[in-house]
């Protein structure tokens, strides 16, 4: 990805229309305005109002999911510009009330801090037990003014249990970073990442860790992205390579060297850190795997995650070390690179763009014959996990780190 740079003349973008083969909610509304290049053109033109017009619901119905940037031809950094058109937005739009006021606890008070996370999810498996989540769906509390943002509960997987896991080694060759909300929901997939990495060399851990910030920049709070960066930066100070299993947080990361480009203290040290950011695909090592046989293997489609196809570039790796495991068979989706609608939180700014975009891709999984979905990000696990469940299709969800451990040699 490339930053937004105040140099950029939005007649660099040629106008030639490619980006609008690949981008989500064109393809849904059919709107100029809802396409990349409609964007750019409101993005210059919010640059000189006064205030947010109508048309600014076309900035909103973006996903981010970068489609249109790695086909753009001419290099337009729409990444960047999107991320600072969020920032003017909200520093023009009065707090939505209560939903604000909780946005902006859930930004500051809890994403930022590991530890008022971990009370916070404690409680969270404690209502569920108790039946709350199952009941403020049956009331329809969502419906009430002002709490809107409880639509999130309808995708609240189930809460796993912390497992065990080989622990951490103080001079290892890897820094795992966790993530602030998956290990929380996808406990499994945090063991078998520190499985991965174990028998890979061993992995450290950073106390200081904080959430990446690639919420913070989706909700345009450009300032409280960068202060996570340069927090991430002092905790995993040294030369070992930082390693994550979330798309989104390592595109995040990749970026840090973009988000400080202009901070002369940190430009450097962000510019090294983010040199040093790893997928978990990218360091993983095929020959650790079983490749025992298999005479009836398990279908399974591969998902990508925006932010690790489009961003990254991560694609064909993962596809290719899963491939060869015995024990399963890839079919592909005619759309696997297609955005499913998660887009960080933007699935409840837009629950119908985003419930449009994810039944297309559920029927192209039913079609395939796929048994089990892999996908390697928390937001997209969700948003599939619970459209699956609801359609009452049977396939399960994986993360490619949970297959990848059961095959430990």
């Amino acid at each position: 990805m490339a930053d937004f740079h105040r140099g950029f003349d939005l007649l660099e973008c040629v106008s030639c229309g490619l980006c609008l083969e690949v981008c989500p909610t064109y393809d849904i509304l059919r709107d100029e305005g809802s396409g990349p290049r409609g964007r750019i053109l409101l993005m210059g033109r919010l640059a000189s109002a006064g205030s947010p017009g109508e048309w600014t619901h076309h900035l909103d119905e973006c996903v981010g999911c970068l489609a249109c940037e790695a086909r753009c031809p001419a290099g337009v950094p729409y990444s960047g510009m999107l991320d600072h058109a969020h920032e003017s937005l909200r520093a023009r739009r009065p707090e939505r009330g209560l939903a604000g006021r909780m946005e902006r606890w859930a930004l500051d008070e809890m994403l930022s801090d590991k530890n008022r996370l971990d009370r916070l999810f404690r409680n969270l498996r404690y209502m569920q037990r108790l039946g709350i989540f199952a009941l403020a769906k049956m009331l329809r509390l969502h419906r009430l003014p002002g709490l809107d943002f409880l639509r999130g509960l309808r995708w609240m997987p189930r809460l796993n249990a912390p497992r065990k896991a080989p622990t951490a080694r103080p001079k290892a060759a890897y820094y795992y970073f966790r993530g602030c909300v998956g290990p929380h929901l996808f406990a499994g997939e945090d063991q078998a990442a520190r499985r991965l990495l174990d028998r890979l060399g061993g992995y450290r851990e950073a106390k200081e860790e904080t959430c990446c910030g690639a919420i913070h920049r989706h909700r345009g709070d450009l300032e409280g992205s960068r202060e996570l960066a340069k927090r991430n930066i002092e905790a995993f100070a040294g030369e070992e390579e930082v390693v994550t299993t979330s798309a989104g947080c390592g595109a995040a990361m990749k970026e840090y060297g973009n988000w400080l480009a202009d901070d002369p203290a940190w430009a450097e040290r962000a510019r090294e850190f983010s040199q040093r950011v790893r997928d978990l695909s990218e360091v993983m090592d095929a020959k650790i795997l079983s490749t025992r046989p298999c005479s009836d293997p398990m279908l399974y489609s591969y998902e990508d995650a925006c932010h690790a196809v489009h961003a990254q570039g991560i694609s064909e790796r993962p596809r290719e070390i899963l491939d060869g495991l015995a024990t399963i068979q890839r079919v592909e989706m005619p759309h696997a690179d297609r955005c499913c609608g998660a887009g960080g939180t933007w699935f409840l700014d837009q629950p119908e763009l985003s419930e449009t975009m994810i039944r297309s891709k559920v029927e192209e999984l039913v079609a395939s014959g796929a048994e089990m979905l892999v996908v390697a990000n928390p937001g997209c696990r969700m948003q599939w996990e619970r459209v699956l469940r609801e359609a009452g299709v049977s396939a399960k969800v994986a993360h490619p780190a949970e297959i990848w451990a059961e095959h430990l040699d």
